[in-house]
């Protein structure tokens, strides 16, 4: 049942799997000549930790604990639609502009252990600020980490609108890296098909189809999503920083050729399985039709002289009955030499 129904608009409650891992708030805050990593001891202290010399990034991982969700987005005046569907683990991907704040939503997809894995998150952008919550610790943004250490490039010198757009870079990145998987796993499907097909193969097949369309329905919105922001201008990213939003739109639609892709792939192996073991079934029914007509006269013979009538005279010849069984040897050989030469065996 959906957790949320028969709630008010607005009503903060957390739709994904509970769990005992408390929240963590960590800060990461730069300029070009500084880097400051560290957590935040309180969640009532998130807000007070902005440096406005730096840009902020703060991080939040556990969304399970509603309350410092919204203690976090009462310091930051977050509307609270807007943190409803931070909350909602059921949300598709969108991107929303209020007043002073930017809000996207998005899935984090990532492989973990060969399996895939889905974490819902939700970015913030202010003025001064970008505040991401997302489910659970662990994310795919070390990268990003790692570039701002290195302090290489521009990186440090740019605003949290660059910081946003090397965030979702990085989340589309692993999508690349999830649709690679897919294409392995259709490849050796299809090798398995035609090495050992199998009813069992249609429930891979369809194992497959079904992933791919929970892959579909996070990405295609995140595609619109990104694609609000560069159609509409909007004023939280700055011209300088725009193109890098076009670069993405276009990963984006990548993405979806993929997904379109990969699903024609699937559509196809369904079409080979059936007609594979369609033709593994004709050619059954192939052997057992050449059989039955190779029996026919042998059974039109023996049902002849299988009759008990008394004045039949071959059943007096004392060669008959090796004489028969000639004549059915020679019919035999005849009717398989005949089907061999219409190349029906």
């Amino acid at each position: 049942m959906y957790k949320k129904a028969g709630l008010a608009p607005g009503t903060l409650l957390y739709t994904g799997d509970h769990t005992d891992v408390p929240v963590s708030l960590e800060a990461t805050q730069y300029n070009p000549q500084t880097l400051i990593e560290e957590p935040i001891s309180s969640h009532e202290a998130v807000y007070s930790a902005i440096r406005g010399d730096m840009v902020n990034w703060f991080n939040v991982s556990g969304l399970h604990d509603s309350d410092i969700i919204s203690s976090i987005g009462t310091q930051f005046s977050i509307n609270n639609l807007a943190l409803e569907d931070a909350l909602n683990t059921s949300e598709l991907p969108k991107t929303e502009e209020f007043e002073h704040q930017l809000f996207i939503t998005l899935k984090m997809i990532r492989l973990q252990d060969d399996e895939i894995e889905t974490e819902h998150m939700s970015l913030v952008l202010g003025d001064r600020y970008l505040l991401v919550l997302q489910e659970k610790p662990g994310d795919v943004f070390d990268g990003v980490r790692n570039r701002l250490r290195i302090s290489y490039g521009k990186f440090r010198s740019r605003g949290h609108d660059y910081l946003l757009y090397a965030l979702l870079d990085a989340v589309v990145d692993n999508y690349f890296l999830v649709l690679d998987e897919f294409t392995t796993e259709i490849d050796q499907l299809e090798e398995k098909i035609f090495k050992n097909n199998s009813k069992d193969t249609l429930n891979d097949i369809n194992w497959l189809k079904k992933e791919l369309i929970q892959l579909r329905k996070y990405m295609v919105p995140l595609d619109l999503a990104i694609q609000h922001i560069t159609k509409h201008e909007s004023e939280f990213i700055s011209d300088e920083i725009s193109h890098f939003y076009e670069d993405l739109k276009n990963h984006l639609n990548q993405i979806v050729g993929q997904l379109n892709d990969h699903r024609d792939a699937l559509k196809t192996l369904t079409d080979l399985h059936i007609s594979l073991l369609s033709n593994e079934m004709n050619q059954v029914m192939k052997v057992l039709t050449i059989v039955a007509a190779i029996f026919i006269p042998l059974t039109f013979l023996a049902g002849i002289y299988g009759m008990n009538f008394q004045h039949m005279p071959e059943l007096q010849y004392p060669w008959a009955y090796p004489t028969l069984l000639g004549v059915m040897l020679v019919t035999t050989i005849g009717l398989v030499a005949f089907f061999k030469h219409k190349k029906w065996l």
